[in-house]
């Protein structure tokens, strides 16, 4: 249990670091040596908290999507730990890890976290072992012991207490931790649990000088949201306003108005201003619209999220939506899947999925082979279908004028098309699988089932039908692999294909 006198020393060291940062804070913004203030001109927040990163991400689209967009990316498709090159041997260490992501989805875990730890400075995952959580977890017998992973982001899993032991190997890093889930439910009050380091995986993205603390994803385009904010905000509003437009009552200076005709006109101008009558009834009056144009404000729009993309690295076209993204230009996607690449391997691999299985087997999971396992994550599509058909076209163009000695067949189908060596599908018949009407297996499967002739009649008319479609599924696959095949073999051959 820390000391009192330990306790306050860590809030002290806590303390003169928000002090030194809010004062920095309070630099930004200044012009002309001070005589001009724009945060505060425009409206900028100087000092920003966890709660403001959450509400943000909780209600603004855009700032979801910047917050989102590189985990969401960087996870796609499968991810895998192997400790041994052959696909067809099945390691210990790899099937324990395989049914414990099947039992609590760790994978899952991981990207939730790596989401969270993006809206704050940093997030956790809780390991639900056993023993207290305020003291340390020294051992596992295996995987099976850990109940549940839970994440936990900044403004959920409080630092209440900072190892200042300038011997240690952990100084200035977290010794405990005060989670605390917020509760929507009115009728159940939040309890605060005090969380030993050795119980959780501590996460931070975009750190630099700080092992414990990264930037927020919204920091850095926080007053570009508030501009946003303010320009579709304004945008909507002075739509509203513009779109139905305001009159100006011109009375006949010569006509007498008693009381009651003014109530009345007053009156008839609110039902119709509330669209409870269409019509008015006026006498030497004449009502004059006060008509403006709504104004687009696309480009101001458009202006804002470039500046947002340039700032996070996600483009434009990516940022707006999966639409959108579709339309990214092939320079745009390339670009974005070599920074999701890069963050796999210098980020997401290195300090979230080793952190969390090293420290996994440290406390007493299955150990790799040799102690070293690999990550092996999905493919990134970077190019669709068509393009990729369209650059074997292009090197078998190439590859004629090379006589060809440029590049081989079976290189084309491995890098571009993921296809095997023709050696390896040589004589297999892409229709050689189908069912046949009067196949023995099928007919025999029907003859040994319990049902009357009609029946197993009907089944097999279903089953013709089936086949009739998988028929000409097939057929169709076959036209496009038997010209695929045609353009690696001209390839392979040195003749070129464009220009016939």
């Amino acid at each position: 249990m820390a000391s009192g006198q330990g306790i306050l020393s860590s809030i002290r060291v806590m303390s003169s670091v928000l002090l030194s940062r809010a004062k920095f804070a309070r630099v930004a913004g200044q012009t002309f040596e001070g005589k001009r203030d724009l945060y505060t001109e425009l409206g900028y927040k100087w000092e920003l908290t966890s709660k403001d990163y959450r509400q943000r991400y909780e209600r603004d689209g855009v700032a979801a999507a910047v917050i989102e967009s590189y985990p969401k990316a960087t996870w796609k498709g499968h991810v895998e730990l192997i400790d041994d090159e052959d696909p067809t041997v099945k390691t210990k260490f790899e099937d324990a890890w395989k049914r414990f992501d099947k039992r609590l989805h760790f994978w899952s875990i991981l990207r939730r976290a790596d989401i969270a730890s993006g809206i704050g400075r940093y997030a956790v995952i809780l390991i639900g072992a056993p023993g207290e959580m305020s003291q340390p977890l020294e051992k596992l017998g295996s995987l099976d012991e850990v109940a549940y992973l839970t994440v936990f982001a900044e403004d959920d899993a409080a630092i209440t207490l900072w190892d200042e032991d300038v011997e240690s190997e952990r100084f200035g890093q977290p010794v405990t931790y005060g989670l605390n889930r917020a509760v929507p439910d009115s009728r159940r009050s939040a309890t605060e649990r005090n969380v030993h380091w050795t119980r959780v995986v501590h996460l931070a993205d975009n750190v630099l000088d700080d092992r414990v603390y990264g930037m927020p994803r919204l920091e850095r385009v926080w007053n570009r949201l508030d501009d946003l904010d303010k320009l579709t905000g304004g945008g909507a509003e002075s739509y509203w306003l513009q779109a139905r437009p305001g009159y100006q009552m011109d009375v006949d200076p010569s006509l007498k108005l008693e009381k009651g005709n003014v109530e009345d006109m007053e009156d008839q101008i609110t039902e119709y201003e509330h669209r409870l009558r269409r019509w008015l009834q006026t006498v030497g009056v004449k009502i004059n619209p006060l008509t403006a144009t709504p104004t687009s404000f696309r480009n101001d729009v458009d202006a804002i999220i470039s500046q947002i993309s340039a700032a996070t690295g996600i483009p434009k076209r990516i940022l707006m939506g999966s639409e959108a993204g579709r339309l990214a230009s092939d320079q745009d996607r390339q670009n974005w899947f070599d920074r999701v690449d890069d963050r796999r391997q210098n980020y997401a691999e290195s300090f979230i999925v080793r952190t969390f299985v090293d420290k996994l087997i440290e406390l007493g999971a299955e150990q790799p082979i040799d102690d070293e396992y690999d990550i092996r994550w999905s493919e990134l599509e970077s190019t669709n279908e068509k393009t990729r058909i369209e650059n074997v076209g292009t090197l078998a163009d190439a590859n004629s004028k090379m006589n060809g000695k440029l590049i081989l067949a079976d290189e084309i189908r491995e890098r571009f098309l993921d296809l095997p060596p023709f050696e390896d599908v040589s004589g297999i018949d892409p229709l050689s699988d189908l069912i046949d009407d009067d196949d023995d297996e099928v007919n025999d499967e029907l003859n040994a089932m319990d049902v009357d002739d009609d029946t197993r009649a009907a089944m097999k008319h279903k089953l013709t039908i089936a086949e009739k479609k998988s028929l000409r599924l097939l057929r169709r696959r076959r036209a496009v692999n038997h010209g695929l095949t045609s353009t690696l073999r001209l390839i392979d051959t040195g003749t070129g294909t464009r220009g016939r």
